[in-house]
């Protein structure tokens, strides 16, 4: 009979089409990821604190990452901002759109800034920050080598 199943016979899936299916969806959740990574500047020499303590893990909202280099110079995503305060004050209105209204939510600065650094321009940082209505911080420091935010 050719319509009967012989006890040799097993019927084997095809798996081409699912590997490549998981093929593709590997490589499409490759690209559209979006790394942290770009958002800190390998350049910092960042200072070392004994006291240092992580951030709290449990916060919720946004964060804006700043690096200040050593000559006085503001990165954010490797690209150099020359204009502080309109640049700050763009992003806390972008950032609080952000965050839900109602909620306990904010906005948190952090600072990654090189221990070379003068005070006062981190100073006048942190006071463009605060005239743009970002005033939670934190900031990046290494502890025993490791980096550390707090």
């Amino acid at each position: 009979m050719s319509g009967s199943v012989h006890a040799g016979d097993r019927a084997e899936p095809n798996l081409t089409p699912i590997l490549d299916m998981v093929f593709q969806l590997i490589t499409f959740f490759m690209l559209v990821i979006s790394f942290k990574a770009t958002d800190f500047d390998k350049a910092l020499v960042l200072p070392v604190v004994g006291s240092a303590a992580p951030a709290d893990a449990d916060a919720t909202g946004e964060y804006l990452i700043l690096n200040l280099r050593s000559g006085g110079k503001l990165f954010v995503q490797g690209k150099e901002e020359p204009n502080i305060e309109g640049f700050l004050n763009f992003e806390a209105q972008k950032l609080k759109k952000q965050l839900k209204p109602d909620s306990d939510q904010y906005v948190t600065v952090v600072i990654r800034a090189d221990r070379s650094l003068r005070c006062e321009f981190l100073m006048r940082v942190i006071n463009a920050c605060k005239r743009s209505g970002l005033d939670r911080f934190d900031f990046m420091v290494l502890r025993g080598g490791q980096q550390q935010s707090g």
